[in-house]
């Protein structure tokens, strides 16, 4: 629901309001996987000996079972699950300055609530309880080097846990709500005197659950199902963080009736952190992703990218055919947009998966 107020009585000065509640739609691996009792996927996870040191696995090599999956009823769903669903508050004020400008702000908040997860009974939350001290090999991702961080405080699985069958139930995950925050302003040029313009400026606030951002692996699951997931996060387990864009693109009627569509767009580079994989002997229960640092820590490149369109239309009678001519990434910017694992290291490699100057021309007809 939502409402409109004219606070100036000519319809130049208006206050907008809105308010809704979204519940989200299941999808078909819900039952197809997450509640089936005979899953889809049978493996069984120990930890490997190598007593012959020949860095390859052979079989009688496997020490205790870790976890596994399938070959038992090992699939359910929480007879107390409750859907996901978000809610969405947004308030507008907009004014218009002058005839054929006018601006707007406004805050738009979104917050996302019972998510849910397939949870190993046999391993829950506080059966990660022994403190273990977990070694930062640093940047070079090699232990005993100069760039070597602190310890990180870890809890690993206490002993009678270990072994045990997994047996995942669908639940809803305590403390894993996110919520966004964005404030956005724009100015708006209707068309007249033959050109049109729109600026729009956009600052968002994430409190975010989730175990990737653009490629970067931070932790282990989705939501947080044990202690190691909240390392370097917020105490619920979210990560913060912020980033912004700001857009421009107008419409100028130049000679020869050829309309010009300019396009800019800036945006701020996606946060991220340093991570690193650690298993045994520190962790007991597998290989488990450590983020060092928290995910406001660095920043990929800020993305500057100007496109532009030239088109013209001719009229034949009842016809109208109009020829167009594109380029896009004007200056053939090239900033970092993703993260990829650099091999053997615990940083990341950054990818630049920005297209290069692209020039493109067709034509439309219309009868």
């Amino acid at each position: 629901f939502g409402g409109t107020f004219d606070l100036s009585g000519s319809g130049k000065t208006v206050v907008k309001f809105n308010y809704g509640t979204y519940w989200f739609n299941p999808g078909a691996d819900f039952l197809l996987t997450n509640v089936n009792p005979n899953s889809q996927v049978w493996w069984r996870g120990y930890a490997w000996t190598d007593p012959n040191r020949s860095g390859a696995w052979e079989p009688g090599e496997e020490g205790a079972l870790l976890e596994s999956r399938g070959g038992v009823a090992a699939e359910s769903v929480d007879p107390n699950l409750k859907n996901q669903y978000t809610r969405e508050l947004a308030a507008w004020f907009e004014h218009e300055l002058f005839a054929n400008f006018g601006v707007r702000t406004g805050v738009v908040w979104r917050g996302e609530r019972n998510h849910y997860q397939r949870v190993n009974q046999n391993r829950p939350f506080e059966a990660f309880s022994v403190p273990v001290s977990v070694r930062d090999p640093g940047p070079d991702g090699l232990l005993g080097t100069g760039d070597d961080g602190a310890p990180i405080p870890g809890l690993d699985l206490a002993p009678e846990f270990r072994g045990l069958p997994t047996v995942n139930m669908s639940q809803n995950v305590p403390n894993s709500d996110s919520s966004f925050t964005t404030w956005e302003m724009t100015a708006t040029k209707r068309h007249s005197n033959r050109w049109s313009l729109m600026a729009t400026f956009a600052h968002t606030w994430s409190r975010d659950q989730q175990n990737s951002f653009f490629g970067q692996s931070v932790r282990q699951n989705v939501y947080p199902s044990t202690p190691n997931d909240l390392i370097n996060a917020g105490p619920d387990g979210r990560y913060e963080f912020t980033t912004w864009q700001g857009k421009l693109n107008a419409t100028i009627e130049i000679p020869w009736e050829i309309k010009l569509t300019p396009v800019l767009r800036h945006q701020a580079g996606q946060s991220y952190g340093r991570t690193f994989s650690v298993g045994a002997p520190t962790f007991n229960y597998g290989s488990v992703r450590i983020l060092a640092e928290p995910i406001s820590t660095r920043r990929m490149d800020n993305i500057t990218i100007f496109d532009t369109r030239l088109e013209k239309v001719f009229r034949i009678r009842q016809a109208r055919i109009s020829g167009f001519f594109d380029l896009f990434n004007v200056f053939n910017a090239n900033p970092e947009q993703n993260l990829s694992w650099t091999s053997g290291a615990s940083f990341l490699r950054p990818l630049n998966i920005v297209p290069p100057r692209i020039a493109r021309f067709g034509a439309k007809f219309e009868w």
